[in-house]
């Protein structure tokens, strides 16, 4: 899969297309152009292992939110759309939580020492 270097150059960079001239100028076409094949890869990028991959995807969703044929799309195929959003928004949930607990046993440490050394003293 070929991504763009620079997410806010473009949108969306479906895998099939080559980094040249041709692909410039699709960046300068309408939404409406892309296909549901596109849409469809674009969403199955929010499912990729690269955090940087799912990060680019998630930008190109955003930018399509108010295109009227992936909107059409979403409400043709909406298990297709739900599903590695709801993943993607799980996923960093549970990150989340996982940071905040391991934060609250630092912390927590932190105490216990501070206590035992007291506590030698």
């Amino acid at each position: 899969a070929i991504l763009s270097a620079s997410p806010f150059r473009r949108p969306f960079l479906p895998s099939s297309a080559c980094i040249d001239v041709e692909t410039d100028a699709m960046a300068d076409e309408p939404a409406s152009a892309y296909s549901d094949e596109e849409f469809t890869e674009l969403l199955g990028f929010l499912s990729d292992p690269k955090m940087e991959v799912q990060r680019f995807a998630a930008e190109g969703v955003l930018a399509q939110t108010e295109s009227p044929h992936f909107l059409e799309y979403c409400r043709r195929q909406p298990r297709k759309a739900a599903r590695p959003l709801l993943r993607l928004a799980e996923k960093a949930e549970a990150e989340n939580a996982t940071s905040s607990a391991a934060a609250t046993l630092a912390a927590d440490g932190a105490k216990t020492s501070e206590q035992a050394k007291a506590a030698r003293q």
